[in-house]
């Protein structure tokens, strides 16, 4: 093992480094165990070791040792910071973008195909395209296309000779953490981002601990004697002991997904000639999702209800340049020059936004001319490290200008590489805000924890608001002190997941706010809050609740099963009142969706669904009835938005939406139309009223509004902190 003395203007730090693979570098921090890489086509940015042999070749001698894996990038992961479109958000069907912040890398993801059994993990076949996830140059197991993975493939890279100082983990959903091993432990420490912590079971099986007590177990080999062996996962296990198990042929395809109820999802490939590929999805009550390619690349997901997402690429890559629902279309472009890289996104109504990271950028200072006064904060080496959002309102005023972007700055990794852990983050009209982080060896690079154990920035009159918190080897906050000096702490269990004790300081007092215990299956079995008032709660052998019995020893009873589909919600009986209880009871649909709800006087609700699981009508017992509609009203394409809706009085309001999924228009049941206007920059502008009566929003590049201006000319002006008039610098976003 050699060592390296590391200085790129951001401090010096000793490294040991023991292997060149491909032109990386693999380095470790003597002071903290910690390892990491650098890549050699890099390394002119970041003196290493290549650069120190070359220039002094008899200096030192490179080791190659077989224990390290080959590196493999990390950032764009779910846990990973995300800038523009919706940042992808939890809504059914239909794809969604947003881009990967430190690596700029277009995300997008589609959920086609979803339940939720009453227990065990929910069902989602979410689907998910990184255009800079590293992924195998040819596929060997179940597969989506070039870029593209969903959220029940991940594998674990091991070497099953021996145990190297990391290994990596392909997690749900796209992208790789690493895990460190402590030799001194013998055990994987958390993951700085996810804190989850990887488990050896076995010769060939490892989980995954994930710090809300569930797990992903990996028991399925494929067999490889040497590095690097995958192990795929085979189940997803909740808190509470349910799992969902996934299943595979011999080829390594997953076939099924069975629920914690047994319920079985299949998976088809009928794709000639790559029988890898997905194809089709089907879950337990018939519905079903279609994958379509061209030339081997995912170009249609057509999901439950007919709606159809679809992609084109750029000639001769796998990166994705449109993406057409029956919304729109919204155009990519991206591009790179050295470590500089950008995406550009054009909406389906022309507006724009833009992430770029590139170091060095026009008007950009190496230090701010404030800075908070907190501990371990340094004001130097703001210029370089950057990633720059401009959201469609910054496009239409200032686009290039990076002084109007949203900036991130980033924390460097011990290998002198980008961590994706941000140091600071600064709007335009803002004050910048730092953090800190336990563990870091200097303000520049990032520790073992990618929870900020410091949050400050400098208020409009010149002081520093600070927060301050701890955290518990998984993560879990254990103390936060907020900017006037409270403290609020939470003492956990020795499992560092189920939280026992939150007590605040009043004064020289450490006073109790809430106190629990639990079962084994982490679920609450009493909550006392801090006048001593206790709820009990029990609950079945899969932490369904049986009961919850309040202060007043009032009792709420649940019963599950029986004339309803197993594990599911039969009845809810309320604790007694003049000597009886009232019964709300519940009957499902064949797709176990609750169909009918009937109270205590029989008076009863029923619901029907489309595919999607959204309401269509609800009829009550005086056989009057409420009706929604989600087609166009004018071309009847099949929307994700409500259209219509039709009131037990047999009155509709219609409801119509543009390009990018905003309502622009809605008529009542008399027929008069209120008209809402949105600017490019995405944001509502106008309101106009069914008397022409217009009501405007004038907004900064923020996108807050500084100004609303009534039809009669009269105006309100907004001021934020730190501001001296609408629309200039200020210090923060409160009013």
């Amino acid at each position: 093992m050699n060592s390296l003395l590391y200085g790129d203007g951001r401090g010096q730090v000793t490294y040991n480094f023991a292997l060149v693979v491909d032109h990386d570098y693999a380095v470790s921090r003597p002071a903290s165990g910690q390892y990491g890489w650098i890549d050699g086509g890099e390394s002119a940015a970041y003196n290493t070791p290549g650069d120190i042999a070359s220039d002094h070749p008899q200096s030192l001698t490179v080791v190659v040792d077989p224990m390290l894996p080959t590196p493999t990038p990390t950032n764009t992961t779910d846990k990973d910071k995300k800038d523009g479109g919706n940042e992808c958000g939890d809504a059914p069907a239909m794809a969604r973008y947003s881009v990967h912040s430190m690596l700029v890398s277009l995300n997008i993801e589609d959920r086609p195909l979803r339940y939720t059994p009453p227990r065990g993990p929910a069902v989602d076949f979410l689907v998910t395209y990184d255009q800079k996830d590293k992924q195998p140059a040819a596929f060997t197991f179940s597969n989506l296309g070039p870029k593209w993975t969903f959220g029940w493939l991940a594998y674990v890279s091991d070497d099953p000779l021996r145990q190297p100082p990391q290994t990596a983990v392909y997690v749900p959903n796209g992208g790789t953490e690493i895990y460190s091993f402590d030799q001194t432990s013998l055990s994987f420490l958390p993951h700085p981002q996810s804190h989850a912590t990887l488990v050896k079971t076995g010769a060939a099986t490892y989980e995954r601990l994930l710090p809300d007590g569930s797990k992903q177990i990996f028991a399925l080999s494929d067999g490889a004697s040497a590095y690097p062996r995958k192990i795929f996962m085979t189940q997803i296990v909740d808190a509470a002991g349910n799992a969902l198990t996934i299943g595979y042929d011999a080829s390594f395809r997953i076939t099924t997904l069975t629920d914690a109820l047994g319920l079985v999802t299949t998976l088809a490939y009928e794709l000639p000639g790559d029988t890898l590929k997905i194809t089709k999805v089907t879950d337990p009550f018939g519905r079903f999702a279609t994958f379509q390619y061209t030339a081997g690349q995912l170009t249609t997901i057509t999901d439950e209800i007919g709606i159809q997402s679809q992609f084109t690429y750029t000639s001769g890559t796998d990166s994705i340049n449109s993406l057409a629902t029956p919304y729109g279309t919204t155009n990519f472009s991206s591009g790179e020059n050295g470590t500089n890289r950008w995406v550009e996104i054009t909406d389906p109504v022309g507006a724009k936004e833009r992430v770029e990271y590139r170091d060095n950028a026009p008007g950009i200072s190496a230090s701010d001319p404030v800075a908070p006064n907190a501990t371990g904060i340094t004001n130097s080496g703001l210029d370089v490290a950057n990633t720059f959002y401009w959201d469609k309102k910054a496009m239409v005023i200032a686009p290039g200008d990076y002084t109007k972007a949203k900036i991130t700055h980033w924390l460097y990794s011990v290998d002198g590489s980008l961590s994706g852990i941000p140091s600071s983050e600064k709007s335009a009209l803002e004050n910048r805000v730092w953090y800190t982080y336990a563990g870091q060896p200097d303000y520049t690079h990032a520790g073992p924890s990618a929870n900020p154990s410091q949050v400050a920035r400098v208020l409009g009159d010149g002081s520093t608001q600070l927060s301050q918190f701890e955290y518990n080897p998984i993560g879990k906050t254990t103390k936060a002190t907020d900017p006037v000096g409270r403290v609020t702490t939470s003492i956990y269990d020795t499992n560092s997941i189920d939280p026992l004790e939150i007590r605040q300081m009043i004064g020289t007092n450490n006073e109790l706010l809430r106190k629990f215990t639990y079962n084994g299956l982490h679920e609450p079995l009493t909550d006392t809050d801090a006048a001593g008032q206790g709820t009990i709660l029990t609950y079945n052998t899969y932490g369904q609740m049986l009961t919850r019995q309040n202060a007043k020893f009032e009792t709420t009873t649940f019963a599950y099963g029986g004339t309803v589909p197993t594990g599911y919600l039969a009845s809810i009986t309320s604790p007694l009142f003049n000597g009886n209880s009232a019964v709300t009871s519940f009957a499902y649909d064949s797709f176990n969706r609750v169909r009918t709800v009937t109270d205590t006087d029989g008076y009863a609700v029923t619901t029907d669904y489309d595919n999607l699981d959204r309401k269509t009508k609800a009829t009550y017992l005086d056989a009057t009835y409420e009706q929604f509609q989600y087609t166009d009203n004018v071309t009847g394409a099949m929307k994700l938005d409500l259209t219509g809706s039709r009131d037990r009085r047999g009155l509709w309001t219609y409801r119509h939406y543009n390009a990018n999924r905003q309502m622009d228009s809605m008529t009542d049941p008399a027929n008069r139309t209120t008209q809402y206007g949105w600017c490019m920059c995405g944001a509502l502008e106008t309101i106009t009223d069914p008397k022409n009566q217009i009501t405007t929003f004038n907004r900064d590049i923020q996108g807050r509004v500084y100004q609303k201006i009534f039809n009669d000319g009269t105006a309100i002006n907004y001021l934020y902190e730190g501001q001296t008039a609408p629309n200039t610098v200020g210090a923060m976003s409160r009013m």
